[in-house]
């Protein structure tokens, strides 16, 4: 039978592990904080190779398990999916995974509106909910609070998916890819497409955000034959549920002109569409490409762009994952620029940034052209993302240290924020006497992004008086102060030394044997004391205890000495583990209990080999046994 401690720490490693325990033996792949032990975000390896040439910003990511949403349990699961936002070293910055229970969130990103800053995301509804199973889109405020109302598809043909949730027009507009399951008759005279079947049928949507409407929608199998597919015959008629995939579009983007840029990933073919009639007016790449692909091909790319356009020549980047299902058409996958030129209509690769650890992207990824001209690709697997200069440098490379996450895409941007998230503040008193104890406080502050200093106060006779400061050190920040404090407070400071707001006041933790000792006082009439009187007279009264000392050599006659049966230690480590203590304190307790009962028992042995006579003056001394 497993011993309490034991029980515990399974129950612990179960409630923080989303894997296969076996390939987590313990968590050093999450983030751990002392103030927001709900928060198990994933952590970073972070290589940077030219630290002047990284472009500021965070990084915005959504790290996921699963793509679908897992049925409710009654096994507590700590923030590890849903939007993040991290900085350049890798510290987490926000966690905003208590915001949809942990469900997978994609297309994280900042969006702008009336020039104020906004997040965006698409999320999976809840799965008591049908308003939209594929999804809804979302914003916040520099707060992190809900802006406006979620976006739904309007009603009519299909559904919201994961691939886009994109603002255009000063963020009055979004682009959305949409989802339908329709059964088609791919009778075209041929014996491979004799049959109906379940066809998945994608397209997009252009939708106002002030009226809900649909502004411009698109369907693939209102233009596209199913033959320039890739992915295969279909092997029966499918399901609604499950139907035969065979374009698989995973992007779209819209230019000052008006047209749309498409991607689909079961084609290998970006398409250029018409913002008019819908009708396609070119194609890149795939089977029956419009333009001569020049010092390169392409297959299963992601994430196609405009950058540049004009009446000779219309300049793209994308992802060219180079691996699908079926076809893989290089060693390792890369972000690229092309050149189309209209004339010669032929397709001219200008750039390319290999993945660096020549490895290939299967699936998702993204490419985003900075500011500044570097490329910041997220290649998917584990978070996976790198910065280049222009000119093909790798200048940064990061990846989460674990395998069990994934995302869809990770994006680079500059973003201001200030939480309406309270400060989060723990404080420890560790020592056996006051004068020489030490306060330990940790601060954090989920969001936060202008803090560079935290200042301390502590309780004192006239109310609050500062007690140091020190530098923000990442999501969490430790501080250490002498003395014992009873009452913390910690106030948040930017680059200026402005006041960027307080904590609560926050009671600090006391050693077990001060605690034990408060409540003796309270019972023998201290109840009516405040907790600061309490915790003062706690202290005069472990003082006066640690000044006096038994003696051991003699007993007054009629006195028996007295061995201990008990350390305390059975009744405080439950005590412990209800204060949420860590296992390894707890453990490290219990363990200290154990050394002191065997010391308990030694000393008895001793003493029971002891005899005793007795003196003159009335009293007993202590022989030795003989030898």
């Amino acid at each position: 039978m497993l011993s309490p401690i034991l029980a515990l720490a399974s129950l612990i490693s179960l409630a923080t592990c989303e894997g296969p325990i076996h390939d987590y033996p313990d968590d050093r792949d999450l983030h751990s904080f002392v103030t927001r032990p709900d928060i198990r975000s994933p952590r970073f390896n972070v290589s940077v190779y030219k630290p002047e040439l990284v472009t500021p910003g965070y990084w915005f990511t959504a790290p996921y398990v699963d793509l679908k949403d897992r049925l409710p349990t009654a096994l507590y699961s700590p923030g590890q999916t849903g939007p993040h936002i991290y900085d350049g070293r890798g510290d987490l910055v926000w966690c905003g995974s208590h915001l949809f229970d942990d469900r997978p969130t994609f297309d994280f990103r900042v969006a702008h509106h009336n020039g104020s800053q906004y997040l965006t995301f698409l999320a999976r509804e809840d799965l008591h909910e049908f308003i939209s199973p594929g999804g809804s889109g979302h914003f916040l405020d520099t707060s992190y609070n809900y802006h406006g109302h979620p976006v739904y598809q309007p009603n009519g043909r299909g559904i919201m998916n994961m691939h886009e949730f994109r603002t255009i027009g000063d963020g009055k507009r979004a682009l959305t890819v949409t989802h339908e399951s329709k059964f088609f008759n791919i009778n075209d005279g041929s014996p491979m497409y004799d049959m109906q079947i379940f066809v998945g049928n994608n397209g997009f949507s252009e939708l106002d955000l002030a009226t809900g409407e649909t502004v411009f929608s698109w369907w693939a199998l209102d233009h596209v034959h199913i033959f320039e597919t890739e992915s295969g015959q279909p092997v029966n008629a499918g399901t609604p549920e499950s139907p035969w995939d065979f374009f698989h579009l995973n992007s779209v983007d819209k230019n000052a002109e008006g047209d749309y840029l498409i991607s689909a990933r079961h084609t290998s073919t970006i398409y250029k569409i018409s913002g008019k009639d819908g009708s396609i007016l070119w194609r890149l790449g795939g089977s029956i490409s419009d333009f001569t692909l020049e010092g390169f091909n392409m297959s299963s790319q992601h994430d196609a762009r405009w950058d540049t356009s004009d009446d000779t020549a219309t300049k793209l980047t994308f992802l060219n994952n180079h691996s699908g299902r079926r076809v893989t058409t290089a060693t390792t996958s890369s972000a690229v620029e092309v050149v189309l030129n209209m004339t010669t209509m032929t397709a001219r690769l200008a750039r390319q940034w290999d993945r660096p650890d020549g490895q290939l992207t299967d699936l998702r990824g993204n490419a985003q052209r900075l500011d500044n001209g570097h490329m910041f690709v997220g290649w998917s697997e584990n978070s996976y993302i790198t910065e280049f200069t222009d000119d093909g440098h790798v200048v940064m490379d990061a990846q989460m240290a674990s395998h069990r996450f994934s995302t869809y895409r990770t994006y680079k941007f500059n973003f201001t924020a200030t939480p309406s998230e309270p400060i989060a503040v723990k404080a420890f008193v560790y020592g056996v006497r006051p004068e020489t104890s030490t306060t330990v406080v940790y601060v954090s502050w989920n969001g936060a992004t202008e803090v560079v200093q935290w200042r301390f106060w502590a309780s004192a006779s006239d109310g609050l008086e500062t007690v140091g400061s020190t530098a923000r050190t990442g999501f969490e920040t430790m501080f250490m102060a002498n003395g014992a404090f009873h009452e913390i407070k910690a106030e948040a400071l930017d680059i200026n030394g402005n006041s960027l707001g307080f904590s609560d006041v926050a009671s600090a933790e006391l050693p077990v044997s001060w605690e034990l000792h408060d409540t003796e006082l309270q019972e023998l009439g201290g109840q009516g004391a405040s907790a600061p009187q309490r915790f003062h007279s706690g202290i005069a009264g472990l003082e006066e205890t640690q000044t006096s000392t038994p003696d051991v050599e003699t007993i007054e006659s009629g006195d028996e000495r007295e061995i201990p049966t008990s350390t305390g230690f059975e009744s405080t480590l439950p005590k412990l583990i209800q204060q949420g203590h860590s296992v390894t304190v707890v453990c490290a307790f219990a363990l200290m209990g154990f050394l002191s009962l065997a010391v308990i028992a030694s000393l008895r042995r001793r003493l029971k080999r002891r005899r005793y006579h007795s003196s003159s003056r009335g009293k007993y001394e202590l022989l030795r046994d003989e030898v």
